[in-house]
């Protein structure tokens, strides 16, 4: 009996001791020395310890889409699209810290001939041949029309559910800092290059009060018309309600937010403001594209939008046509390998139309076009005869401004929103966004693939 009691404690110690073995190679969610996460709060693996510090770290992470975090020899550490994990993307010329993300050229060439371009949104298959203009350099004051088929010197893309594209290709494009390029017409624009897209001068995409920018108006803020004051347009942000007799914004009326133009296939400009009297100008739609280079913004991008017009009545004191909301910012897109950002860049709204009094033939002022600003609204019209203001148009971070309400007749109309702000890189490579004024602030930067 004591040989069969001391083999059964043999037993029991032996399977005590295969169960404490068993627990101590579970393995440790936090640890990935085999390569391997397992806990999905804990997804990325930081193998040499670049990131926590301490290397085979398994770690929770809450990045910004497509912000670039460090290198891992040849490849680039980057946020995931999604904000909860790290990508870990090869480069092609191995990567970087100083430039951020993937090199553009091989170590020791200070400047190289990638043998594989971006593939853009948008317009997916023009770096795919070289252009045949070497260069486009503009040096003074130049205007294009996108309306007209011979400016569009590289061609004109059809969009299935928006606006045509009137090409401008080069092998370089430059505005200089004296040069002043001035656009408009019912297409959207792309200035595409093979090589170096710098603008050191300005690129003018605005609205000229009831005139759109480039392919302006291709979005639909949906509005109420309403007799004292109509709204403005929205695009980034509700536009501002136009005022009644009672209640300064009180028409309620404000265009709606529209869907932020990058999750769409199309290229489109901003929305014009409501009323059957003119409605503000929109900003416009352009996209500037390096296929195989660098996209440099040195000097002025100017997406503003327009002010809307003064409401009036006829000579006869019985027509009368409400005051119109401001028109809203633009849209502008820069895509490239690379993107260096030190300028200005403004998608601003118009004010608002002031209103009108009582009496044949009296109008209200008309509301100021987008300001090159980040801190300066445009002002809203001023009302005739003690009539309602128009609202300020939208700027940076701060919302239109209302129309002022009159218990004369006509209140002051809504501004017009701040338009979109966006850039493309290739996967790895962050741009540099560090403007001297930019309103409104640049979405988050999307990633575009090479081919």
């Amino acid at each position: 009996m004591k040989s069969r009691g001391r083999a059964v404690d043999t037993i029991t110690i032996l399977l005590a001791s295969l169960g404490l073995a068993a627990a101590c190679t579970k393995p440790n969610p936090t640890s990935c020395k085999d390569n391997f996460c397992s806990d999905p709060s804990l997804p990325f693996c930081d193998a040499d310890g670049s990131i926590s510090g301490e290397p085979g770290t398994c770690i929770a992470v809450a990045c910004t889409a497509g912000q670039f975090e460090t290198c891992r020899d040849d490849r680039a550490v980057v946020c995931n699209a999604t904000g909860d994990d790290y990508d870990v993307v090869q480069c092609e010329n191995g990567c970087s810290l100083e430039e951020a993300g993937c090199r553009a050229c091989p170590v020791g060439m200070e400047t190289c001939t990638p043998t594989t371009h971006i593939v853009p949104k948008y317009l997916p298959d023009v770096c795919d041949q070289a252009a045949t203009e070497a260069s486009l350099t503009v040096s003074s004051s130049t205007e294009i029309d996108t309306s007209v088929d011979a400016q569009c010197t590289g061609g004109i893309v059809a969009q299935s559910s928006g606006p045509a594209i009137c090409l401008l290709r080069h092998g370089s494009i430059t505005v200089t800092q004296t040069g002043i390029l001035k656009t408009k017409g019912t297409r959207a624009l792309a200035l595409v290059a093979d090589d170096a897209m710098t603008i050191a001068g300005t690129l003018d995409l605005s609205a000229d009060t009831f005139i759109h920018g480039p392919a302006g108006g291709t979005v639909f803020s949906p509005f109420v018309q309403h007799p004292t004051g109509n709204g403005g347009a929205g695009f980034r942000s509700p536009g501002g309600a136009g005022g009644t007799t009672t209640v300064d914004g009180g028409a309620a009326n404000g265009g709606s937010i529209a869907i932020d133009p990058a999750e769409l296939e199309m290229l489109v400009g901003g929305a014009r403001g409501a009323g059957l009297a003119a409605g503000g100008g929109a900003g416009g739609a352009a996209t500037l594209i390096s296929c195989r280079g660098t996209v440099s913004i040195l000097g002025i991008v100017d997406a503003n939008g327009g002010g809307g017009a003064g409401g009036h009545t006829d000579l006869a004191g019985t027509g009368v046509n409400a005051a119109a909301g401001g028109g809203t910012g633009g849209y502008v897109v820069l895509q490239g390998r690379a993107i260096t950002i030190t300028g200005e860049l403004y998608a601003n709204g118009g004010g608002g139309g002031g209103g009108f009094s009582t009496g044949g033939g009296t109008f209200g002022s008309v509301g100021a076009d987008g300001q090159r600003s980040t801190a300066t609204p445009a002002d809203g019209g001023i009302g005739v005869n003690g009539a309602g203001a128009g609202g300020a148009g939208g700027i940076a971070n701060i919302a239109p401004g209302v129309g002022k309400k009159s218990s004369t007749a006509g209140a002051g109309a809504g501004g017009g929103s701040v338009g979109f702000l966006q850039t493309y890189t290739p996967p790895g490579v962050q741009p540099l966004i560090t403007p001297s004024a930019a309103s409104p602030s640049f979405q988050a930067n999307r990633n575009i693939s090479l081919r």
